[in-house]
C-alpha cells in the first residue's frame, strides 16, 4: 500500500472522499446503503474502471489506492548517481553542505588526496 495516503482522504461531502496522490485524484462516494463507488482519475482519464464498487467504505479506499499504486508512472532522472552509501539523486541543492570538511587542505592536497 502507498505510504500515508490513507490521513491524505478528505471528506469533501456527507458520503463523499477524495485523495491526491502524485498526478492521480482518487475519489470514494456512497451510492446506496450497502454500495461504495471508486474511482481513480489521472486528468480526465479513468483508470481501473473495470469493477468500481465495493460493500464499504474502507474497501472502496483500499482499491483505489491499489490501482493508484497501479498506476505510477515511472520517474526518470538524469541525475541518478552510485555512491557510497547507495544511490542517490544528485541535485545542486548545496545548502547542507558543510564548509569545515575542507578545512586545513590547500586546493593541490586535496587534489592529490583524490587521483
Amino acid at each position: 500500500m502507498m505510504e500515508d495516503l490513507k490521513h491524505k482522504w478528505e471528506q469533501i461531502d456527507e458520503d463523499d472522499y477524495v485523495a491526491k496522490y502524485r498526478d492521480m485524484m482518487l475519489r470514494v462516494e456512497k451510492m446506496d446503503e450497502q454500495q461504495w463507488w471508486w474511482a481513480v482519475y489521472r486528468g480526465k482519464e479513468e483508470l481501473c474502471p473495470e469493477k468500481p464498487f465495493a460493500r464499504k467504505k474502507d474497501y472502496a479506499m483500499k482499491m483505489a489506492e491499489e490501482c493508484a499504486e497501479e498506476n505510477i508512472e515511472p520517474y526518470v532522472s538524469d541525475d541518478f548517481q552510485i555512491g557510497p552509501d547507495g544511490a542517490y539523486e544528485h541535485t545542486d541543492d548545496m545548502e547542507d553542505w558543510d564548509n569545515t570538511l575542507m578545512d586545513g587542505l590547500e586546493d593541490e592536497e586535496f587534489n592529490d588526496e583524490n587521483k
